[in-house]
């Protein structure tokens, strides 16, 4: 065999290696996004709702997501727990509420409210 035809056979076979990877990255992608979608199930569909709000079909971009939420979040599972909340004056904004847990720690002395309150 020439050296020409073993260079294209070994160049044809590493692109269809690499297409063949990114079809099946792709594909487990895309069945990671619905599982996602689906845990915890809500019955808000993003997709849709944006797809109505450009009129234009506008698909997810799979791989991207399932990236950025790999690095993100890990394998970390959302908890499904009610989280209790309680509002309290913002330290920065008079007149504004926020919200917290309500069973979360006082925070240490350099939280201005607090400040103002020992004074």
């Amino acid at each position: 065999m020439q050296p020409w035809v073993v260079a294209l056979i070994s160049f044809a076979s590493v692109v269809v290696g690499i297409l063949a990877i990114a079809f099946l990255l792709h594909h487990h992608a895309k069945k990671q996004y619905s599982k996602w979608l689906s845990s915890p199930k809500t019955p808000l569909d993003v997709d849709d709702f944006v797809s109505k709000s450009i009129n234009t079909p506008n698909p997810p971009k799979y791989m991207k997501i399932w990236f950025g939420q790999k690095m993100s979040i890990g394998s970390r599972k959302p908890s499904e727990e009610t989280i209790p909340l309680a509002s309290k004056e913002s330290p920065y904004v008079n007149g504004l509420q926020v919200t917290q847990r309500a069973d979360a720690r006082k925070k240490n002395s350099d939280d201005p409210q607090q400040q103002q309150q020992t004074s």
